[in-house]
Formats: C-alpha cells, sequence, structure tokens
C-alpha cells in the first residue's frame, strides 16, 4: 500500500518583511560601519531567487519590493516616484519566461527616471560588460553569488 502526499511551500516573502532593527544595528548605520539604508526594487522571474535576494537585502538592512517581470516592475517604480517614495536602485534580472526581461524593464525605467540606478542580475551575461553598461546598467550581480558580492556591488552603485 502506498501512500501519496502533497506539500505546497509558499516562499514569497511577506510585503511588510524587514530585518529587525537593534539598537546596535541603527548605531553601527548612522556611523557609517553598519548596513546602508535605502529602497531596493528586485525583479526576477524565478521565485526562490526572489526570496534569497528579498532576505539578503533585507538582512543588510534595505527596504526592499519585489516583481516577477518587468511589467509589474516598471508599475511598482512608477507608483513609488508618484508617491514621493522613490527606489535607490533596482536590481533586474536578464531573463524573465514571461514578461520583460532586464533590458526591456531598463529602457522603460529610463524613460520615467533618467537617474535611475539599475544593476543586471544573471546567471548567462551575453556580451561584455561594456554591452550593459552602454544599456544604461550600473553594476552587474553574477548568479550565483554571494552575500558579500551582492552588498558591495549594490553599495559601489549606490555610492556613485
Amino acid at each position: 500500500m502506498r501512500i501519496a502526499a502533497t506539500v505546497e511551500l509558499n516562499l514569497e516573502p511577506p510585503c511588510d518583511f524587514r530585518a529587525e532593527e537593534t539598537e546596535e544595528s541603527a548605531h553601527q548605520a548612522a556611523s557609517g560601519r553598519g548596513p546602508r539604508r535605502g529602497r531596493i526594487l528586485i525583479m526576477d522571474d524565478e521565485s526562490q531567487v526572489r526570496e534569497i535576494m528579498y532576505r539578503q537585502l533585507a538582512i543588510c538592512g534595505y527596504e526592499v519590493m519585489a516583481a516577477v517581470h518587468g511589467e509589474e516592475a516598471v508599475k511598482a517604480y512608477s507608483q513609488a516616484l508618484e508617491a514621493g517614495r522613490p527606489f535607490d536602485a533596482v536590481i533586474l534580472d536578464l531573463l524573465v519566461a514571461n514578461g520583460w526581461g532586464g533590458e526591456r524593464t531598463l529602457d522603460e525605467l529610463l524613460r520615467l527616471d533618467p537617474g535611475v540606478r539599475a544593476l543586471v542580475c544573471s546567471g548567462t551575461l551575453a556580451g561584455p560588460r561594456k554591452h550593459y553598461e552602454k544599456k544604461g546598467f550600473r553594476g552587474f550581480i553574477g548568479k550565483p553569488y554571494t552575500l558579500a558580492e551582492l552588498r558591495g556591488e549594490l553599495e559601489t552603485v549606490l555610492s556613485a
């Protein structure tokens, strides 16, 4: 006799998920030794990648919003601009299965905000870095990446 079961896990982060701020982390951030604060929009069609990046950035002290595809990311970015709470940077997956990928999304974001700080995130960068710089990307994150690589590249882009 065989028994089968189906388990469904929802790994989507709640919209209001933020890293818990302690007095020590607040002091470190204020002194410049701790994590930088800022609003980051991430776009990736793979739920596990979004979840991991979301949590990593939240742990570093960022306020994070996640989008599945480019159309959703552009809408979120536009709404944030209209609300007077713009994102400090966006991290865009290059290739998306059902929707706009990173390049098309960045084209639309640049129409809304020519100063958008965008990083491309991909396991397969099709071409040299210069190609993506010409498209308007300011940073590059290769998959897989470490937390230190993600944080370092993001902080480089934010401080430029």
